[in-house]
């Protein structure tokens, strides 16, 4: 597998007035390495605010990273590192978008804000929520599913009015619970000892 990060276009991007999503792309390719699958998003910046052809990602003197849209005239997205001396930006062999100060120490980091899809390596932390894109042509986010971990448990809602919760599991969570994949399985981890509390065999990228 290969990952790929840019400016992604699925479909007619040559026609005027198309619109592009900055992300982290996951690349299927086959083990003969002869043949390469259609390519899939797995964290976008601007899912619900999709930029032109002429728009620049760039590191301001601040030290942030931000995504500007001439047509919009402003800015679409930001990675918040204002100040923290952010010189470098690098895309690591499982999919995480990382920025590193002058120290090379990690600021920023992708895994640490997921937006539709959980990779491997990566954390589900309290609080944060997995929400999937409309469909692979049409990227922006609406009243659909989500994934979330909240303090009370992992919860699985529609959203509908009112949301419809399909699938809960209970359970009071410490602020440092989280859930991640680990060898093909689903994990909710409770507190600093890492102790299982739910596991869910899957099949995963």
């Amino acid at each position: 597998m290969k990952y790929a990060f840019g400016f992604y276009c699925e479909a007619e991007c040559n026609r005027p007035g198309s619109s592009y999503l900055l992300s982290v792309i996951f690349i299927p390719i086959s083990q003969d390495l002869l043949h390469m699958f259609m390519p899939v998003v797995v964290w976008s910046a601007n899912m619900n605010n999709l930029v032109t052809v002429d728009a620049v990602l760039k590191f301001t003197d601040e030290g942030d990273l931000i995504l500007e849209d001439s047509n919009k005239n402003s800015t679409v997205w930001s990675a918040g590192t204002s100040g923290k001396s952010v010189v470098s930006i690098n895309l690591t062999d499982t999919g995480n978008l990382v920025l590193f100060d002058k120290n090379n120490v990690v600021v920023w980091q992708s895994f640490d804000h997921p937006t539709d899809t959980l990779l491997r390596g990566q954390k589900l932390m309290l609080g944060k929520k997995l929400v999937p894109r409309v469909s692979t042509i049409k990227w922006t986010e609406k009243i659909q599913l989500s994934l979330a971990l909240t303090a009370h448990g992992l919860y699985a809602v529609a959203g509908t009015k009112p949301p419809l919760s399909y699938y809960s599991f209970p359970s009071e969570l410490s602020d440092d619970s989280y859930a991640a994949w680990e060898n093909d399985t689903f994990y909710l981890y409770s507190g600093k000892e890492k102790r299982v509390i739910k596991s869910y065999s899957v099949n995963v990228l």
